[in-house]
Formats: structure tokens, sequence, C-alpha cells
């Protein structure tokens, strides 16, 4: 599964009325560029989950008018730089966290560089965002 980052150009007259807009999409996170210009500022939407995709097309449609040039994306995928093929499926590492003690076993297990798998999606970490 892809995580799509979509960057594009608005102008700063226009922030308080993207941020609105924004602020309905609890579940996309967006960021905008520390150094940018006076006049227009680069955002980016991080979608991610199964309904990325029709998210950041819906999403696309009620931004078209304040976007200034084009809206460009780009998708990703975790890299699992240094493990096996059998250990880049580890689904703890994106699911939400069903029991903390677990997770806790999980980190230490793994300093003392035991394998250690989730099963039935028990482990894993939960993101907050809040728009930028």
């Amino acid at each position: 599964m892809c995580d799509l980052y979509v960057y594009y150009r608005v102008a700063s007259v226009d922030v308080p009325r993207l941020r609105r807009i924004l602020s309905g999409w609890p579940e996309v996170r967006v960021m905008r560029q520390c150094d940018g210009s006076a006049e227009l500022q680069t955002w980016m939407e991080v979608h991610s989950g199964p309904m990325a995709g029709r998210t950041e097309a819906a999403l696309a449609r009620s931004l078209e008018t304040l976007i200034v040039g084009r809206r460009l994306s780009e998708c990703f995928m975790p890299a699992n730089i240094g493990m096996h093929a059998d250990q880049r499926s580890d689904p703890a590492d994106h699911l939400h966290v069903a029991d903390a003690g677990l997770l806790e076993r999980r980190a230490a297990l793994r300093e003392t560089g035991t394998q250690v798998k989730a099963h039935g999606g028990q482990l894993g970490v939960q993101k907050h965002f809040s728009i930028a």
C-alpha cells in the first residue's frame, strides 16, 4: 500500500480559505513549507490507507480554484531497509496499538536481537496529525 504525497502552491491571501477546507479532512496529514514566499506558500497533503486515492481525488476537486500552478502527487511505500523479505510485511509497524504492554515487550525483544512478529494485528502505532 502506498502513501500519496501531494504538494501545491496557494496564494497567501487564500490560506484562511484553504485551512477551512482542509479542517474538514481530519484523516489527511497537512504540512506547509517552512520557507515560503510572502505571496505564495507550498502545502503538502499526505493521504494514507485504503481510501487514500479517493480522499485525494475528492480533496483535489475541493481545492482546484485555490491552487496556483499544478497539483503534484507522488506515491511512496515503506522501504524496510535491511530486512529480509519475510520480515517486510510486519503489520506491527502499521496498525493501531491494541495493548501498550505488547508494544513494550516487542521493543525489548527486538533490542536483544530477537525477531518479533505481530499476530492478528495486535501491535503497531497510531499517528495523530493536526492541520498545519
